[in-house]
């Protein structure tokens, strides 16, 4: 194994689920995320699928606004964001209306995108940017865990300190 093949399998991408009624759309963006080299990837045909799942920790939810009847688009929306509001959300509507789109981005979803012929192009830029983002946010997280150990692990050495000088 070359060095250049261990750094590309241990590389993580995100975890993607893909929920769209519609087979055919469906399994074409699982083809193209993986064509772009995106592995982890689980499709549904309903939201009561996605919601089920939930506890599998995705990244990434790509999310059709009209499912089927029992439950829309802004309900399984609705439910990610109560299990997880970090989940980043990309809803995906055949329809061009403004009203859908400003609904999606007030309850919370990184961006709108009207399946038309430069969806798949779009769809491919916003998650580069969530990835982009996420390993922002877990650089922060490291660099604060870090200043806190330093915090402590040097209150520890003091604490003790004063363990021994009062001890004696």
């Amino acid at each position: 194994m070359t060095k250049l093949s261990i750094v590309k399998a241990k590389k993580k991408g995100p975890y993607i689920f893909i929920v769209d009624d519609d087979p055919i759309y469906r399994e074409l963006i699982k083809y193209e995320l993986e064509e772009n080299n995106y592995s982890k990837i689980e499709t549904y045909s309903v939201g009561k699928q996605c919601i089920e799942n939930l506890h599998k920790m995705p990244d990434i939810i790509l999310l059709d606004n009209c499912l089927d009847e029992t439950m829309d688009g802004m309900e399984v929306l609705r439910k990610i964001k109560a299990h997880n509001p970090d989940i980043q959300v990309i809803m995906l509507s055949s329809q061009d209306k403004l009203k859908v789109a400003v609904d999606s981005m007030k309850r919370g979803v990184y961006d709108y995108v009207e399946k038309n012929d430069v969806a798949m192009t779009r769809i491919l830029v916003l998650i580069g940017r969530i990835c982009k983002w996420n390993n922002l946010l877990r650089e922060n997280r490291k660099i604060k865990k870090v200043r806190i150990y330093e915090l402590f692990g040097g209150m520890t050495i003091i604490i003790i300190a004063l363990y021994f000088i009062f001890l004696f």
